[in-house]
């Protein structure tokens, strides 16, 4: 009668502790949308170009392109900044690509992100990260994502899921003296760096 006492409670706390678990479902999920520089690229609006503060549902002379249904976004000569605000972080910060689920980037030319044009006030607890996923990220193609960032909290690559790098060049450069930078980060089970040429001067992936 024990056993099975404790057999049931075991199963109960097990189903209670899955169950409080947010996001699993979300992880696991393609991005639908994404917030590229403050514009937001999705099904209807999946055209992008360089200084603009709206995505275009045609676009000819586009440097970043989001297929939604393969969940991939193309990078061609993309210069993005650190604007958009990110949800979910425990502190304040800010991207200047955010996914809401799992995302493959392909890199064609050289695409940079930067956070130089960001102000942050004085005791401020804030961090700054060039690309965001709250799922899995895949990176391939034959074009390369130069990061600099500048504040003294920042991430390059930040992905809640698993992490591949299958293909393409990275920099990352981090600017200020003693911050606590990182260049590439998974929260997830799987990180694989399968191929590319990594430059990073200050902090290891």
């Amino acid at each position: 009668m024990r056993t099975m006492i404790k057999l049931l409670y075991s199963l109960f706390v097990s189903t209670a502790l899955v169950l409080c678990l947010p996001g699993l479902a979300a992880l696991a999920a393609d991005a639908t949308e994404i917030i590229l520089s403050q514009a937001i690229l999705n099904a209807a609006t999946p055209y992008w170009a360089n200084g603009s503060a709206t995505a275009q549902a045609q676009l000819s002379d586009w440097n970043a392109y989001f297929d939604t249904a393969s969940a991939t976004l193309i990078l061609k000569d993309a210069q993005m900044q650190a604007f958009t605000p990110v949800t979910g972080y425990t502190t304040v910060a800010v991207a200047a690509l955010e996914a809401n689920g799992d995302l493959a980037i392909e890199l064609t030319g050289t695409s940079t992100v930067t956070d130089d044009q960001l102000t942050v006030g004085a005791g401020m607890p804030f961090t700054t990260i060039g690309i965001f996923t709250t799922g899995a990220l895949t990176v391939s193609g034959s074009g390369s994502l130069n990061v600099a960032m500048t504040k003294q909290h920042t991430f390059g690559v930040y992905a809640q899921g698993n992490l591949e790098w299958l293909s393409g060049s990275y920099h990352c450069e981090m600017t200020v003296e003693h911050a606590e930078a990182f260049g590439m980060t998974s929260h997830g089970d799987h990180f694989l760096i399968a191929g590319g040429g990594f430059v990073h001067p200050q902090y290891g992936v």
